[in-house]
């Protein structure tokens, strides 16, 4: 499978989503309108995604891996769920500071597979497993990232909240798109040191969403 033939495409998605970022700038640097969507993983159970689309939510991510083996049980029914429904799509992994960032990755791309023009979000990497020494972790989120990006042919989205991101990355990964975790009825997330914009904010854990049993992440992205 030759996933450079996508890497063209995607470059021009990440310009994109920065340009429509950019362009509904309010004068505070941030868009004044926010398109809706979800996270989800096994948790949430069998989704009913059509109800979810009904429901006005145009995009979702949905768990695809953790660590260097284990994959969600509900990501293939997840991924194939949003693309029946046209709802565009990102799948990320949950990163485990003490395993093999290349394996991890491997694994990574091996589950999500080839993604697909028009339907497909740049992956997320979820950064919450607290690592023991901070060098070697910076070494590691890297190697994760820069096999990522050549193998699928687009720059992945860090997923940090505030204090993880001013402990553990320093200012080392402000160049990627951030997707910022952060619960508050506020207009606007802190962003942690670096970053000026953020890309995506999860703005609440206990989301009530039609075609979902119980609760789910919800999520703004920053443009139209």
């Amino acid at each position: 499978m030759n996933y450079t033939l996508l890497k063209p495409f995607y470059v021009l998605t990440i310009i994109v989503h920065f340009f429509m970022a950019t362009m509904f700038l309010s004068n505070n640097g941030f868009a004044q309108e926010f398109v809706q969507g979800i996270d989800v993983s096994n948790f949430q159970g069998t989704i009913n995604w059509k109800q979810v689309k009904q429901a006005g939510f145009t995009f979702a991510f949905a768990k695809a891996t953790e660590g260097i083996s284990y994959t969600d049980i509900q990501f293939d029914s997840n991924w194939h769920g949003m693309r029946a429904e046209k709802i565009i799509r990102g799948a990320y992994h949950y990163f485990y500071a003490d395993d093999d960032a290349t394996e991890q990755a491997k694994h990574f791309v091996a589950v999500v597979g080839l993604l697909r023009k028009g339907q497909d979000l740049p992956p997320m990497l979820d950064l919450e497993d607290k690592p023991k020494d901070k060098k070697q972790y910076i070494a590691s989120v890297t190697t994760w990232l820069n096999y990522v990006e050549q193998a699928l042919g687009c720059k992945p989205i860090i997923y940090v909240d505030r204090p993880f991101a001013d402990d553990h990355l320093g200012n080392k990964f402000n160049n990627y798109p951030l997707w910022i975790a952060e619960y508050t009825s506020a207009s606007q997330p802190n962003l942690p040191d670096g970053w000026t914009l953020w890309s995506f904010w999860q703005y609440s854990d206990s989301g009530k969403v039609a075609g979902i049993n119980g609760v789910v992440d919800m999520d703004k992205f920053n443009g139209s």
